[in-house]
């Protein structure tokens, strides 16, 4: 079976029902393949694309996930994609859609007609609403962004797509399965090339150490803030753990925004000769955009 072009032809054309019985094995084929082919979508094509519109197009602003790094794993591995597939995915045989069995009996059996009729639209329905969605994954609100939010959300329109393939090519389990390994990559991804990054390694005359880490998750019983000044109101020490990066910006009472996302981040400063709060900001801006 070729299952690319097979997935092509669904695309085109979809179905609620396959005639094919498909093994284990079989199964097992089709998820992995679209797994991979989800993914070399996303890094070749959607990554590329967001970095340009962050960088140049316009700052993309998404909100601190405020999880620890188990909690997250549940919400984003488990639980989401199963309320997600739940919504949009168990729906698509008409047995399991009871809101539409509902309004069939009240109807006296006329939107099943209809929905044997306009099954294609109702696909495309739930795919492309299971996209949209994810806008809210944003917190922008300017007119370019929803001019551009289609492109932005690419990656979930095609998941609209292929989770839904899966789901009625071999089943609510495997879509689900699907779902939440797609997520599981993502979270491993981003534990292991993003949590606990140096973007910013610093030294002067004045200043001995000025290290930020960015973080993906959190530790809520580490979370410390302590800033330290000498008697001409200098900044000497700065210690903050497990906080966002906004917020010690406000706690140094600097009226700067930044431009784009917040995000957590470990910061140790050490300059006993004492700094400015302009140094600091100077020395952010090499690595991060102000408003």
């Amino acid at each position: 079976m070729n299952i690319l072009k097979d997935f092509i032809s669904f695309v085109k054309k979809p179905t609620e029902f396959f005639l094919e019985k498909l093994s284990f094995k079989e199964k097992l084929k089709i998820l992995f393949t679209l797994l991979l082919g989800e993914y070399v979508f996303v890094f070749c094509i959607v990554a590329p694309f967001l970095f340009f519109v962050d960088e140049y197009v316009i700052p993309l602003k998404t909100g601190l996930d405020n999880s620890e790094i188990f909690e997250s794993l549940l919400l984003g591995i488990l639980v989401v994609p199963f309320i997600e597939e739940i919504i949009f995915r168990l729906p698509l045989r008409y047995k399991r859609n009871y809101i539409f069995q509902l309004f069939d009996f009240i109807s006296g059996n006329r939107v099943r007609k209809i929905w044997k009729k306009h099954y294609v639209f109702f696909f495309y329905a739930f795919a492309i609403i299971f996209g949209f969605v994810h806008i809210t994954n944003y917190e922008n609100t300017e007119l370019l962004f929803y001019c551009i939010a289609p492109f932005l959300v690419v990656s979930q329109l095609l998941g609209g797509f292929t989770l839904g393939y899966m789901r009625l090519k071999a089943g609510f389990f495997w879509g689900f399965l699907l779902h939440a390994l797609f997520n599981g990559i993502a979270f491993l991804v981003g534990i292991l090339f993003y949590h606990n990054v140096e973007t910013i390694s610093y030294s002067d005359t004045k200043i001995e150490e000025f290290s930020l880490h960015e973080l993906q998750y959190i530790d809520k019983d580490s979370r410390i803030c302590t800033i330290g000044k000498d008697e001409k109101g200098n900044l000497v020490l700065i210690q903050c753990s497990n906080v966002s990066l906004q917020y010690i910006i406000g706690r140094l009472d600097i009226k700067r925004k930044l431009k784009g996302s917040d995000c957590w981040v470990d910061l140790d400063i050490f300059a006993p000769k004492g700094i400015s709060k302009e140094k600091i900001v100077e020395i952010l801006e090499k690595e991060y955009k102000f408003e």
